[in-house]
């Protein structure tokens, strides 16, 4: 009965990892991030939305446990999960904005540039290796949440109240 119950916990640790996996990764981490929103719908505010930026790396390195490179991997399957989180906000504002989408467009351009240089800067600091990798991706993943998270907000706002 033991070794069965090793077996069963073996075969689900191994099927939580496969789905952590190079293939499937960025969409678990995106499915993660929709069930973690789901609560806040229609919503207003972003308070308690923030902990969903980490809860695919938190649901990811439970799968994985201590493993360096698969903790990276975690953390690059969250970021780019929510990079295009990002670009389908920006595609909806680019849609919504009108007459105010120069404004938008120098917001997202300046965000873009900010994010680069603190997150190269945070590298750095973190040093040479698979640290300064870890911790650039890291930012990225910060930064690309916070601001899919505000301009969601944003186009929902616009949405319900369009700009002038």
């Amino acid at each position: 009965m033991a070794l069965l119950a090793l077996a069963l916990a073996s075969n689900a640790r191994a099927a939580a990892v496969g789905v952590w996996s190079d293939e499937r990764g960025e969409a678990e981490a995106a499915r993660v991030i929709a069930e973690c929103l789901q609560p806040f719908e229609g919503a207003i505010g972003y308070q308690n939305r923030q902990a969903c930026v980490g809860k695919p790396v938190e649901r990811c390195r439970t799968a994985v446990a201590a493993n360096e490179r698969l903790l990276a991997a975690c953390v690059a399957y969250a970021f780019r999960a929510w990079d295009a989180r990002l670009a389908g906000q920006v595609t909806r504002l680019r849609a919504m904005a009108g007459l105010h989408r120069p404004e938008f467009e120098e917001s997202q351009s300046a965000f873009a540039v900010w994010s680069e240089r603190d997150c190269a800067f945070q590298a750095v600091r973190a040093g040479r290796g698979s640290m300064g990798g870890y911790v650039l991706t890291s930012c990225k993943l910060a930064h690309a949440g916070q601001r899919a998270l505000e301009l969601e907000l944003l186009a929902d706002e616009w949405a319900a109240h369009p700009p002038d």
